[in-house]
């Protein structure tokens, strides 16, 4: 019998999921590939934490908890491979495809990835450009040149988004703007499953935009790690644009201004 139908058959006959997650090979591998991606040493400590937190998610939704357990294990393996959280930073999700537990990285998620990776000084919070806004992007060089705040502000509403974008500050700290605008937002928010006038988009577009922005961010930009690559290539989960967040506030809407020296023409200008 191979090593991964073993593993199968002791998740199986664990009581619960709370029982198969503590089976000795799921902390073993967790371990194994958190301390490799991370450096740290706490690769116990994070274990119990992440086994803590998914429980609670999974506990919120009971179709979770009959999802095959060798989903489950892999879940846990892609938090350990990323060194990302289920924790409420909004880093990763469970999500049930059929009977099958996958996991995705949410927009906070993304955004820690970029963060870690070895040529990047800083990430920068993400902003929205409302109507009214003095912006000036320079598309040729993906640089945003001035964002100035409108004296009396729009509401924020999904119409009233303009843009949304983050900054990448490299180690040779040239910085690169990623920018999204109104139509590739709305589009983005076609795809969702989130209709209703109480979803998420409708409640926090703010959030939701910059949400956009990182994802493109993320897909432009962000190489994984050897030891991610290896670490997830038995139990990779297809990646998905959906995403369920519940923010505490939206994204503020605050005075931006940057002068560039020394760039191309400039492509875009909102006011």
């Amino acid at each position: 019998m191979s090593n991964l139908k073993k593993q199968e058959q002791a998740l199986v006959q664990a009581r619960s999921v709370k029982e198969a997650l503590q089976v000795d090979f799921v902390r073993e591998r967790f371990i194994k590939n958190y301390e490799s991606i991370t450096g740290r040493k706490d690769g116990d400590n994070r274990f119990q934490a992440e086994v803590f937190h998914y429980l609670e998610l999974i506990n919120e939704n009971e179709k979770l908890k009959d999802a095959d357990r060798f989903s489950h294990f892999a879940a846990l393996v892609k938090a350990g491979t990323t060194g990302l959280s289920f924790g409420k930073e909004g880093q990763l999700y469970p999500i049930l495809y059929g009977n099958i537990v996958k996991v995705q990285i949410g927009a906070h998620g993304k955004r820690e990835l970029l963060r870690r990776m070895p040529n990047v000084k800083h990430i920068g919070e993400g902003q929205v450009v409302m109507k009214g806004d003095e912006f000036k992007h320079d598309k040729a060089n993906n640089k945003i040149l001035v964002h100035v705040t409108a004296d009396k502000e729009a509401p924020l509403t999904l119409d009233n988004i303009r843009a949304a974008y983050f900054r990448i500050i490299w180690k040779d700290n040239d910085f690169t703007d990623v920018v999204v605008y109104h139509d590739e937002i709305v589009k983005a928010k076609s795809k969702s499953k989130m209709q209703s006038e109480q979803s998420t988009w409708n409640n926090w577009p703010g959030q939701m935009s910059v949400k956009v922005a990182y994802n493109r961010g993320y897909k432009l930009y962000y190489s994984p790690p050897q030891a991610e690559v290896e670490g997830l290539k038995e139990y990779e989960a297809e990646e998905d644009d959906e995403e369920v967040i519940v923010p505490t506030q939206d994204v503020p809407h605050q005075e931006v201004k940057v002068v560039t020296e020394g760039t191309s023409e400039i492509d875009e200008f909102l006011k």
